[in-house]
C-alpha cells in the first residue's frame, strides 16, 4: 500500500532554534516586568523634585499653621457677611493672621540652607502673592465692590496649587491654602 502523504510529512519535525532576537525579547520583557516590581516596592527610593532634605522644619511649621488656622477658624466666614463692607472687614482681619502666619514660617526658614532654602523661599514668596490677592480683595469690598477673589496663575493652574503640593510633598498638611476668603 502506498502512503497518501508526502514524502516530507512522513519525516520528524524539526526543532525551533533559540535565536538572538528571541533572547533579547524576552530578556528585555523580563527586565521590563522586574523594573515596574521594583518602582511600586519599598526598596525604591522616595525622591520628589520639591522634598526637604531636613524635615526639622516640618514640625515647627505644622505647629505654627495649625495655630493660626485656629485663629482663621474663630472669625466669622468672611462669605457669611451681609455686605461687602462686612466682608471686607473680617478678610482684614482674616489678613492680619495670614501675614503673622507668613513671617512666622520665614523665621521658621531662617536656618535652612542649599536646596531647602531654595524650595522654602519660594514656597514663601508664594504665600506673599497669595497675600497680596487677598489684601487686594479686601481693598476692593472695603469700597463697597462685590469682588471676587482670585489668586496669581502658575502655569496654567492657580499658585495654590504649587503650595499645596509643596505642602503635601513635604507632609506640612496643616499649611493648606485656607479657603476663609
Amino acid at each position: 500500500m502506498t502512503s497518501t502523504l508526502s514524502p516530507e510529512a512522513d519525516e520528524a519535525p524539526t526543532r525551533r532554534r533559540i535565536t538572538f532576537g528571541g533572547v533579547l525579547a524576552i530578556g528585555v520583557v523580563v527586565a521590563m516586568i522586574g523594573f515596574w516590581v521594583w518602582a511600586f516596592s519599598p526598596l525604591a527610593p522616595d525622591d520628589k523634585a520639591d522634598a526637604l532634605q531636613d524635615d526639622s522644619y516640618v514640625d515647627a511649621a505644622s505647629a505654627r499653621c495649625r495655630a493660626s488656622f485656629a485663629e482663621l477658624n474663630a472669625l466669622p466666614p468672611a462669605k457669611d457677611s451681609d455686605t461687602p463692607q462686612e466682608r471686607g472687614a473680617v478678610v482684614a482681619e482674616s489678613n492680619i493672621i495670614v501675614g503673622q502666619l507668613i513671617q512666622g514660617l520665614r523665621e521658621d526658614a531662617a536656618g535652612a540652607t542649599g536646596r531647602d532654602r531654595e524650595l522654602l523661599d519660594r514656597w514663601l514668596v508664594d504665600w506673599d502673592a497669595y497675600l497680596g490677592s487677598r489684601v487686594g480683595v479686601r481693598d476692593a469690598l472695603l469700597e463697597g465692590e462685590r469682588a471676587i477673589f482670585t489668586v496669581p496663575a502658575r502655569s496654567g493652574g492657580q499658585i495654590t496649587e504649587t503650595m499645596d503640593g509643596f505642602a503635601r510633598t513635604n507632609e506640612i498638611i496643616d499649611c493648606l491654602v485656607p479657603l476663609d476668603v
